[in-house]
């Protein structure tokens, strides 16, 4: 395990993490660091704790937010692949439809043609 000093609001804290995981935790501390400073701006005469809090819930927020923003998706897709059946369901019968249309005109074809050429072949006789 990493031991590392972050800084928040000033104020330094000793973490530990993974090993490797440094650059992230210093990005993701970096980010909480931000926050904390904006909302101190809004209310300087909060103290660490409350600037924690209020930062952890907006955070909050955000995971809901997000999380509630991919189960629309996941809905969505799920929306699509229904569909995306239906149509292949759909395209194969007209390609069954066409093919037996395909097939029938070529009977009609055939019997047609067939009479042409037997009277052909009777007028060379």
């Amino acid at each position: 395990m990493a031991e590392m000093t972050i800084s928040i609001n000033s104020r330094p804290f000793q973490i530990m993490c993974r090993d490797g995981e440094e650059n992230e935790v210093s990005r993701l501390a970096e980010d909480l660091a931000a926050r904390v400073a904006t909302l101190k701006q809004s209310a300087p005469k909060a103290g660490d704790s409350h600037l924690l809090v209020l930062a952890g819930l907006m955070l909050a927020s955000e995971l809901r937010d997000l999380r509630r923003d991919v189960e629309a998706i996941r809905d969505d897709v799920s929306k699509a692949a229904g569909a995306r059946s239906d149509l292949t369901a759909k395209m194969d019968d007209m390609e069954d439809a066409v093919a037996a249309a395909l097939v029938l005109a070529a009977e009609k074809v055939e019997a047609m043609v067939e009479p042409v050429g037997e009277t052909d072949d009777e007028t060379r006789r």
